[in-house]
């Protein structure tokens, strides 16, 4: 007999502080991610957050769930989005999957959103008939700068994992070659002046304040600087993380958000960004800018700076820029990210001008 258990705030807290946490085969989360899930600025005492699948008295599969705000003209809409499904391998075949993702429409609903999802879910979220796809796509581009062979190759084949010391070999000869374009590459910044800050600042946030204005999920400083200060992936130890039994990332060699903030000569805020970088790997979560010429010379001037392996960018704009001009890239690939949306939502939205930053939803917490 498959039950299904849904934790709140409150629950969730009380669950990861029970001397019972880790104890089992595996854990729905990680110490760290539940405690940012607990500190979500848009999660009420009584949304859910995490759905737990028994079958009998064991833990079967878990399904996170990320609570959210969805802007449809002049209307707030209480929204969740699905993260990190999982079912044990002992436990397949009894549909738990969909009793996990059905428990979540019932609670939330049928206000659910999600993205990043793999083949095997998004063919279960079709066969459910409850979803539809969020046009338009976003188009994105993926900069390799670096040799990264140790991250690309092994999720390909078991082959690769084995001669993993290898590719470590391979990268460090390679990038003792590559990274001497490094010296002959300069990205000037002309009279920009760079400053590096540990959040979101009142001057950063009048900058972006009518740039939100036009985003669905309109997530401001307060949402931003919760995601800088609680990411779900941390760099350190921490005897309560269990990462080995969590099947979705918790630890990683680095990881850091930075917030970025830029002004021209006459002291005026031109942009406003986080990066993510996490083990020589970028992304910009969220950024907000004038002009896509400045945006894309601060971009070129972190990969440089930072000796950047891999950068993903999904922003429409910097996308086109990038695909046009010359870069410190190696080699450029198109990258497309679906969204899927409950059709209860669907019916209400306006697809064809979706602001939607590359962050949103739980992209940016990894």
């Amino acid at each position: 007999m498959i039950r299904i258990e849904a934790l709140n705030r409150k629950q969730l807290q009380d669950y990861i502080d029970s001397p019972d946490f880790g104890e089992g085969e595996f854990i729905p989360i990680s110490y760290h991610r539940a405690i940012s899930q607990i500190k979500n600025p848009r999660a009420a005492n009584d949304d859910i957050l995490l759905l737990l699948a028994y079958n009998g008295e064991q833990l079967a599969g878990y399904l996170g769930i990320l609570p959210d705000y969805l802007f449809i003209a002049d209307k707030q809409i209480k929204i969740a989005w699905l993260s990190c499904i999982y079912v044990d391998k002992n436990h397949r075949g009894k549909k738990i999957a969909q009793k996990l993702v059905e428990k979540s429409l019932e609670i939330w609903n049928y206000n659910i959103i999600l993205t990043e999802y793999t083949e095997p879910a998004k063919r279960l979220y079709n066969k459910m008939g409850e979803f539809a796809n969020l046009p338009p796509k976003k188009k994105g581009i993926r900069l390799y700068l670096r040799s990264d062979l140790r991250y690309i190759l092994p999720p390909k084949s078991i082959f690769f994992e084995r001669i993993k010391p290898g590719l470590i070999i391979l990268d460090k000869i390679f990038n003792t070659i590559f990274d001497l374009r490094f010296l002959f590459y300069k990205v000037k910044l002309n009279k920009l002046k760079l400053e590096y800050l540990n959040e979101i600042d009142t001057e950063s946030e009048s900058f972006m304040k009518p740039k939100i204005y036009n985003s669905i999920f309109k997530r401001g400083a307060e949402e931003l600087n919760w995601i800088i200060k609680n990411p779900w992936v941390i760099s350190r130890k921490n005897i309560k993380c269990f990462s080995e039994k969590y099947h979705f990332s918790s630890l990683d060699k680095t990881f850091d958000f930075i917030p970025v903030k830029v002004k021209d000569e006459y002291g005026k805020v031109v942009f406003v960004a986080i990066f993510a970088k996490r083990n020589g790997r970028l992304k910009i979560p969220y950024i907000y800018y004038d002009s896509v010429e400045i945006a894309n010379e601060i971009i070129k001037y972190h990969l440089v700076k930072w000796k950047i392996k891999t950068a993903t960018i999904y922003d429409e704009k910097i996308v086109d820029f990038i695909k046009k001009h010359k870069t410190p890239a190696l080699y450029k690939k198109d990258f497309i990210r679906n969204y899927l949306i409950s059709k209860r939502i669907s019916d209400f939205l306006d697809h064809s001008d979706l602001n939607i930053q590359d962050g949103d939803g739980d992209a940016g917490f990894t």
